[in-house]
């Protein structure tokens, strides 16, 4: 999705999962990994901001609360959406990776994708209550063209 928005508005993605990708080579894949890659992808985006420069940030390696503060703090500068899938079931989200085949869990095992699937549902409900709290846009993608759909009309009108 927040590639065709890139392509869309003609403005630039940065996906905050080949920076993982790349501290995972460095480190391996662990809790220290995922630490530095919350702390890298947070530095990146501020830097990134205080150049003004317009793009598309993907990825969920800055929690909804640490987006608050960005939001907070750089007003009309900065907007920040969360994306999950809280109402489908693994056996569902499954099926519709492998429809496409163009997701990278159609490279894993069916057992491990099914383990990354549940926790990333899980995270979706987790997420969806933290963007009410806080106010943050969440979109649910448990249909993928509805999530879709709403994500290009929120920021079709955010780009205006």
């Amino acid at each position: 999705a927040a590639e065709k928005l890139g392509r869309e508005h003609n403005i630039g993605v940065i996906k905050l999962d080949d920076i993982y990708n790349i501290v995972c080579k460095a480190v391996g894949e662990n809790e220290v990994s995922r630490s530095i890659t919350r702390q890298v992808s947070i530095f990146t985006v501020e830097q990134l901001l205080e150049t003004d420069t317009k793009l598309i940030v993907e990825g969920g390696w800055i929690s909804v609360r640490k987006s608050k503060e960005l939001i907070d703090k750089l007003g009309n500068r900065f907007t920040a959406v969360f994306c999950g899938y809280p109402n489908t079931t693994v056996d569902e989200r499954l099926a519709e990776i492998h429809l496409k085949d163009e997701h990278w869990l159609v490279r894993k095992t069916t057992p491990f994708s099914r383990e990354w699937i549940e926790r990333q549902i899980k995270e979706s409900l987790c997420y969806k209550t933290q963007c009410q709290q806080y106010g943050i846009a969440f979109f649910d993608f448990s249909e993928l063209s509805r999530g879709e759909e709403s994500l290009r009309a929120h920021f079709n009108n955010w780009f205006k």
